[in-house]
Formats: structure tokens, sequence, C-alpha cells
């Protein structure tokens, strides 16, 4: 195979396929995992999730009750979630990825779900 071609291999390997759009934003994000209540900050968010970057990722398929206040809105929505992948403070092909988790939306009540997706209208 020609470097060439290695080269666009390795690009679409790299390339990931989103259901939703995500928007970068940083907002404090609060959950209860177990017994503890822990906060930590977001980085980017969709309709189907956030990632929540930390040194100290939990494992995936931990069951969340995450709480987060939107820019802009002084209600805090409360949505039940599950970690769905983790990552320590790590490099790839050189480069530092952010340490943190993927957090998948399992349940969000009418109200919260309608903020939520008109927040992110507004961001796209």
């Amino acid at each position: 195979m020609s470097p060439r071609r290695k080269r666009e291999v390795r690009k679409e390997v790299k390339k990931e396929v989103r259901r939703e759009p995500r928007v970068s934003i940083f907002v404090r994000v609060d959950f209860k995992d177990k017994e503890d209540f822990i906060y930590y900050y977001s980085r980017n968010l969709s309709k189907g999730g956030i990632f929540i970057q930390t040194v100290a990722p939990l494992p995936p398929e931990t069951p969340v009750i995450l709480q987060l206040t939107l820019p802009g809105n002084p209600q805090t929505l409360e949505i039940e979630s599950r970690v769905i992948w983790s990552r320590k403070d790590e490099e790839v092909e050189g480069n530092k990825v952010i340490p943190g988790m993927g957090v998948q939306f399992l349940r969000l009540d009418e109200q919260s779900k309608k903020l939520l997706e008109n927040f992110l209208k507004g961001k796209s």
C-alpha cells in the first residue's frame, strides 16, 4: 500500500460517526453515582448525550443522574443517564486527548427535552 493510501485509511478510521450533532459547551454538571454527589464540567453536548471532562472517569455502564443548567436558562435539567465510554489522560498518535467520559441520556421529562432541543437549535 502506498504511503498516501495509508494516510487516507488512517483519516477514515479517525472519523467519528455521531447520531446527533454536538455543540461545544462548558457548563458545570452535577451528578449522583450510587451515594456520592460529584461535579465536573462538560466539553460538548447533543440531544443524546454529553462529554464530561474528568481525570477520574466512571466505568462504562455506570448509571448516573445528571443535573445541569444551560446558559440563559435558570431551570436545572435532571437527566437519567449512563456512562457509555471513558478514557484516562492518554496520547493517540502523539496527540494528547482530553480525559473524561461520554454519557448517554436515557430519560428526560418533556419540559427538559424541549429546553435542551431549543438550546441546541440556537447553537447550531
